[in-house]
Protein backbone atom coordinates (compact mmCIF):
# COMPACT_ATOMS: atom_id res chain seq x y z
CA UNK A 1 0.00 0.00 0.00
CA UNK A 2 1.25 3.27 -0.49
CA UNK A 3 0.45 6.53 0.13
CA UNK A 4 1.87 8.49 -2.63
CA UNK A 5 1.33 12.19 -2.82
CA UNK A 6 -0.94 12.03 0.18
CA UNK A 7 1.81 11.80 2.41
CA UNK A 8 2.45 15.09 3.99
CA UNK A 9 6.59 14.82 3.23
CA UNK A 10 5.96 14.19 -0.51
CA UNK A 11 3.44 16.49 -0.73
CA UNK A 12 5.59 19.38 0.79
CA UNK A 13 8.81 18.02 -1.27
CA UNK A 14 6.41 18.15 -4.15
CA UNK A 15 5.31 21.77 -3.20
CA UNK A 16 9.24 23.07 -2.36
CA UNK A 17 9.70 22.17 -6.42
CA UNK A 18 6.71 23.90 -7.46
CA UNK A 19 7.24 26.96 -6.24
CA UNK A 20 11.02 26.69 -7.83
CA UNK A 21 10.22 25.82 -10.59
CA UNK A 22 7.88 28.94 -10.33
CA UNK A 23 10.40 30.87 -9.83
CA UNK A 24 12.44 29.70 -12.36
CA UNK A 25 9.70 30.34 -14.93
CA UNK A 26 8.83 26.91 -15.41
CA UNK A 27 5.39 24.92 -15.18
CA UNK A 28 5.49 21.15 -13.65
CA UNK A 29 3.01 19.00 -15.30
CA UNK A 30 2.24 14.96 -14.52
CA UNK A 31 3.00 12.11 -16.82
CA UNK A 32 1.84 8.91 -16.29
CA UNK A 33 1.63 5.67 -18.77
CA UNK A 34 -2.02 6.42 -20.34
CA UNK A 35 -2.19 9.75 -22.29
CA UNK A 36 -5.32 10.50 -24.28
CA UNK A 37 -6.45 6.59 -24.08
CA UNK A 38 -3.18 5.39 -25.49
CA UNK A 39 -0.74 3.27 -23.68
CA UNK A 40 2.72 4.94 -23.69
CA UNK A 41 6.24 5.06 -21.40
CA UNK A 42 7.00 7.71 -19.31
CA UNK A 43 10.00 8.45 -21.86
CA UNK A 44 7.83 9.04 -24.75
CA UNK A 45 5.22 10.94 -22.83
CA UNK A 46 8.38 12.96 -21.64
CA UNK A 47 9.78 13.65 -25.28
CA UNK A 48 6.02 14.29 -26.41
CA UNK A 49 5.48 17.14 -23.96
CA UNK A 50 9.12 18.46 -24.86
CA UNK A 51 9.84 18.35 -21.08
CA UNK A 52 13.37 19.94 -19.45
CA UNK A 53 13.47 17.83 -17.33
CA UNK A 54 11.80 14.99 -14.89
CA UNK A 55 11.52 14.49 -10.90
CA UNK A 56 10.50 10.61 -10.01
CA UNK A 57 8.59 11.16 -6.69
CA UNK A 58 6.54 8.33 -5.34
CA UNK A 59 7.16 5.69 -7.95
CA UNK A 60 8.96 2.37 -8.05
CA UNK A 61 12.67 2.88 -9.09
CA UNK A 62 12.92 -0.51 -10.65
CA UNK A 63 10.18 -0.21 -13.49
CA UNK A 64 11.38 0.00 -16.00
CA UNK A 65 9.09 2.98 -17.38
CA UNK A 66 10.98 5.05 -14.39
CA UNK A 67 14.14 3.69 -15.40
CA UNK A 68 13.56 4.60 -19.17
CA UNK A 69 13.42 8.00 -17.96
CA UNK A 70 16.46 7.81 -15.16
CA UNK A 71 18.50 6.22 -17.89
CA UNK A 72 17.87 8.44 -20.87
CA UNK A 73 19.39 12.20 -22.11
CA UNK A 74 16.15 14.21 -20.24
CA UNK A 75 17.64 15.34 -17.02
CA UNK A 76 16.15 13.26 -14.05
CA UNK A 77 16.42 13.84 -10.66
CA UNK A 78 15.16 11.29 -8.20
CA UNK A 79 13.74 11.20 -4.47
CA UNK A 80 14.70 9.32 -1.68
CA UNK A 81 16.52 6.51 -4.76
CA UNK A 82 19.87 7.31 -6.00
CA UNK A 83 20.87 5.80 -9.35
CA UNK A 84 24.92 6.31 -10.29
CA UNK A 85 24.08 8.73 -13.61
CA UNK A 86 21.73 11.09 -11.51
CA UNK A 87 20.44 13.60 -8.78
CA UNK A 88 18.70 12.47 -5.96
CA UNK A 89 17.51 14.14 -2.59
CA UNK A 90 17.73 11.59 -0.39
CA UNK A 91 16.30 11.63 3.64
CA UNK A 92 18.34 11.51 5.95
CA UNK A 93 16.98 8.24 7.70
CA UNK A 94 19.98 7.76 9.85
CA UNK A 95 20.64 10.98 11.30
CA UNK A 96 17.28 11.80 12.26
CA UNK A 97 15.97 8.61 13.56
CA UNK A 98 19.14 8.63 15.79
CA UNK A 99 18.77 12.36 17.20
CA UNK A 100 15.07 11.76 17.70
CA UNK A 101 16.18 8.58 20.31
CA UNK A 102 18.53 10.83 21.83
CA UNK A 103 15.88 13.58 22.36
CA UNK A 104 13.54 11.30 23.65
CA UNK A 105 16.32 10.45 25.87
CA UNK A 106 17.18 13.81 26.85
CA UNK A 107 13.73 14.48 28.25
CA UNK A 108 13.98 11.47 30.79
CA UNK A 109 12.53 8.87 28.78
CA UNK A 110 14.25 5.42 29.26
CA UNK A 111 11.78 2.71 28.08
CA UNK A 112 11.52 3.77 24.33
CA UNK A 113 8.93 2.00 21.87
CA UNK A 114 9.49 1.67 18.03
CA UNK A 115 6.47 1.32 16.36
CA UNK A 116 7.83 1.13 12.01
CA UNK A 117 6.52 0.36 8.95
CA UNK A 118 6.50 -2.30 6.75
CA UNK A 119 9.44 -3.93 5.52
CA UNK A 120 11.56 -2.00 3.49
CA UNK A 121 15.11 -0.89 2.50
CA UNK A 122 13.96 2.01 4.42
CA UNK A 123 12.72 0.66 7.71
CA UNK A 124 15.39 -1.66 7.78
CA UNK A 125 17.91 0.71 7.69
CA UNK A 126 15.73 3.11 10.80
CA UNK A 127 15.38 -0.02 12.61
CA UNK A 128 19.38 -0.14 12.93
CA UNK A 129 19.60 3.01 13.70
CA UNK A 130 17.15 3.28 16.21
CA UNK A 131 19.23 -0.20 17.87
CA UNK A 132 22.12 1.03 17.53
CA UNK A 133 20.96 4.60 19.11
CA UNK A 134 19.44 3.04 22.19
CA UNK A 135 22.97 0.69 22.79
CA UNK A 136 25.00 3.92 22.63
CA UNK A 137 22.73 5.32 25.34
CA UNK A 138 22.63 2.15 26.97
CA UNK A 139 19.18 1.46 27.28
CA UNK A 140 17.73 -2.42 26.63
CA UNK A 141 15.24 -2.62 24.23
CA UNK A 142 12.57 -5.57 24.94
CA UNK A 143 11.27 -7.06 21.69
CA UNK A 144 7.56 -6.58 22.43
CA UNK A 145 8.64 -2.38 22.38
CA UNK A 146 9.22 -3.26 18.53
CA UNK A 147 6.04 -2.79 16.60
CA UNK A 148 5.04 -2.89 12.86
CA UNK A 149 2.27 -1.48 11.39
CA UNK A 150 0.87 -0.12 7.62
CA UNK A 151 3.04 3.39 6.95
CA UNK A 152 0.16 6.16 7.00
CA UNK A 153 -2.32 3.40 8.16
CA UNK A 154 -4.63 4.77 10.66
CA UNK A 155 -6.30 1.59 11.75
CA UNK A 156 -3.09 -0.62 12.00
CA UNK A 157 -0.99 2.47 13.63
CA UNK A 158 -3.65 2.64 16.27
CA UNK A 159 -3.59 -1.01 16.80
CA UNK A 160 -0.19 -1.20 17.04
CA UNK A 161 -0.60 1.82 19.57
CA UNK A 162 -2.67 0.44 21.68
CA UNK A 163 -0.97 -2.84 21.59
CA UNK A 164 2.49 -0.93 23.14
CA UNK A 165 0.46 0.64 25.61
CA UNK A 166 -1.38 -1.84 27.92
CA UNK A 167 1.86 -4.18 27.94
CA UNK A 168 2.33 -4.76 31.64
CA UNK A 169 5.78 -2.59 31.63
CA UNK A 170 4.83 0.67 29.25
CA UNK A 171 7.34 2.48 26.79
Amino acid sequence: RSSGFMHEYFAATLNSFRSEAARCGYDITFINSDFGHRNTSYLQHARFRQVDGVALICTDYHDPMGQGLVFSDIPTITLDHAFNNRIAVLSDNMNGLASLVKYVYSRGHRRIAYIHGGSTAVTESRLTVFYRACEELNLRVPKEYILSCEYHEPISCYAATKRVLTLPVRP
